[in-house]
């Protein structure tokens, strides 16, 4: 009785072992379509607002978990799961491609020498010598190298021919650092069953290597070469998720500045999702934002298991095969059943759910665009690397100016420094446009949104020969009545600049 419950509980795991395999596979192949939201400017969270001590106060990404996010978004607002939906098929395929040709190198020096006995020798000195050190140490040099040589820690376009260069190393270190384990792991088994009488018999009546290989061994190792094939799965998926902890991933991304400075301080952002590259990006953002980090690492660890729990599962069917058996395919009417709603379900996913897996400009395109205009590229950028500080000033400034405190307010300001004067202000009141600004927001006039981000007609007049173009930033706020006002705010970097003409009532 124990012995048939022990059968049968065999039996479930081993199902429930391909199920989980299965949804692997269709989230690989399929994650772009499951996406809760497309990584794409028009889908993802920008600018929030909060109240905080009564004042509106703008928040930027990243955004925690939530309803709506899960997994939170990154630091460019978008969706954290859709990303590991979209990465899935990049690493996980990646992966399996390093090992299936692995095995298409080494199964074929394993079984000649197993079955041979020549090139053993050699298999044995390079197994040794590729195993002698941890895989990580092995090739890390090379790879991290090559990635400041490229600068691929600086971010670029994803058609970069580099990312293509540094992917096709990558791949390949990956390949030579387990081909000539696998091989000296099948050349070992195939000696052992070479040794066998009846490949003795088979090699006295005149049968070729090619025969022995094909109808005596393989036979025999396809239970070893299934496990084997697995196992090397899971190591390179293992070793990715290191190369990733050191800033090494497939596919490059493109470089996200987080603060100005100097010196300014950036990272780079995978473009695709793939897990390596969330795994590296979450751990620079760990203590601040660990659910980036968390993420993708469930995603690795999920995917690790599940092959470790299938290889198991495997493995104790092909040792006891009599505990297994079912009906032949065709005849098992509940497994066609079952693979005829599998299939219809991926049909109709792929007819009516929109591919959401994001488009990149080509490297060509890119070029073009860039060089229509130089000088607007130069300025989005000029927004782009000074919009969030220019936004805390502009929120500083008014929280100050509402609660009266201009001591406070003018810390933000920077005034045309005249002939003696320096760039700090220190007034005793407010002047143009602070004054009726602070008169507003004291009579019940309330902030509500930034709008654009703008080049200024103004100019900061250092000296007779020295001016300084200023960019301006729209505040939105709303009166006691329900009335609409939009006020300007000329800007120096991260500084307010007031008017230009110097006060009288200085100190």
């Amino acid at each position: 009785m124990n012995a048939a419950r022990e059968a049968m509980k065999d039996r479930l795991l081993y199902q429930l072992a391909w199920t989980l395999l299965l949804s692997l596979v269709f989230v690989a192949v399929f994650g772009s379509y499951l996406m809760p939201h497309e990584i794409t400017a028009e889908h993802k969270v920008g600018i929030t607002y909060e109240m905080v001590n009564g004042v509106k106060t703008p928040i930027s990404p990243p955004f925690g978990p939530d309803w709506s996010h899960p997994l939170g978004t990154d630091h460019r607002g978008y969706d954290v799961l859709s990303l590991l939906l979209n990465g899935a098929k990049y690493t996980l395929g990646f992966a399996f491609l390093v090992t299936l040709v692995r095995f298409l190198i080494a199964l074929p020096l394993g079984l000649y020498s197993g079955s041979t006995g020549r090139g053993g020798k050699i298999i044995q000195t390079l197994q040794l010598i590729t195993t002698g050190v941890p895989s990580l140490l092995f090739i890390f040099p090379t790879l991290y190298g090559l990635s400041r040589l490229l600068g691929m820690n600086e971010g670029m376009n994803p058609n970069d021919p580099k990312i293509m260069m540094f992917a096709f190393l990558l791949f390949a270190l990956l390949v030579l650092i387990g081909v000539f384990q696998v091989a000296h792991q099948m050349a070992e088994r195939a000696r052992f069953f070479a040794a066998k009488e009846y490949i003795g018999a088979a090699k006295t009546m005149g049968a070729s290597t090619t025969r022995i290989v094909f109808r005596h061994l393989m036979p025999h190792l396809r239970p070893d070469m299934w496990f084997a094939l697995l196992t090397d799965f899971i190591q390179v998926l293992f070793l990715l998720g290191q190369l990733a902890v050191l800033n090494i991933f497939l596919g490059g991304g493109e470089r996200f500045v987080f603060d100005d400075g100097p010196p300014a301080q950036f990272m780079t952002l995978t473009m695709t999702g793939e897990w390596g590259g969330m795994i590296s990006y979450g751990s620079r953002a760990l203590r601040q934002y660990p659910w980036i980090l968390f993420g993708a690492g469930l995603f690795l660890t999920l995917s690790i298991l599940i092959l470790s729990f299938f290889s198991k599962q495997l493995q104790k069917r092909l040792a006891r095969p009599y505990l297994y058996r079912t009906k032949p395919l065709l005849q098992n009417k509940p497994v066609l059943a079952l693979g005829t709603a599998v299939v219809a379900a991926c049909v109709l996913i792929v007819v009516f759910l929109p591919n959401k897996s994001p488009t990149v400009i080509t490297a060509t395109a890119q070029v073009q665009q860039e060089t229509v205009d130089p000088i607007k590229q130069e300025f989005e950028k000029q927004i782009k690397r000074q919009e969030q500080g220019m936004k805390d000033t502009a929120t500083g400034i008014i929280k100050n100016l509402k609660e009266g405190k201009w001591n406070y307010a003018q810390a933000y300001i920077y005034l045309d420094p005249g002939r003696r004067g320096s760039y700090l202000s220190n007034y005793e009141k407010p002047f143009a446009p602070f004054d009726g600004w602070m008169a507003k927001l004291q009579a019940g006039y309330e902030f509500v949104e930034f709008g654009a981000i703008t080049r200024s007609d103004k100019q900061l007049e250092l000296n007779e020969t020295t001016k300084i173009d200023l960019l301006q930033i729209e505040i939105k706020v709303k009166g006691p009545n329900g009335e609409q006002e939009t006020w300007y705010l000329p800007m120096n970097g991260n500084r307010a600049v007031g008017e230009l003409t110097k006060p009288e009532n200085s100190k």
